[in-house]
């Protein structure tokens, strides 16, 4: 498996939502594969903030498109994205990722 960020050889799952969104994160699905280097970046690294941000954003979109019977708010009590992504995102039914 490769790694979800650089492509090297992925080491570590990682799930796109912490906290106390992880159990649903797991339940959903919304785990990406990361190496090590990477893995420590996302936790630990100078972009730690963006990268986190990003892949909740990807793991709300990713949600909504293979969900959409399901409201992400009332699962997960968040809004990752702003209102021009999920109108952009709710017109495409691709992945962006």
């Amino acid at each position: 498996m490769k790694c979800y960020l650089c492509g090297a050889p992925a080491t570590d799952r990682h799930h796109m939502l912490n906290g106390y969104a992880r159990k649903n994160a797991e339940k959903y699905g919304l785990v990406v594969h990361l190496c090590r280097k990477c893995h420590n970046e996302v936790h630990f690294g100078k972009r730690s903030k963006e990268l986190m941000e990003k892949l909740k954003k990807e793991a709300q979109l990713r949600f909504q498109i293979e969900h959409p019977d399901l409201d992400f708010f009332k699962i997960f009590h968040r809004n990752y994205l702003d209102e021009e992504e999920e109108v952009s995102y709710t017109i495409d039914t691709e992945l962006p990722f």
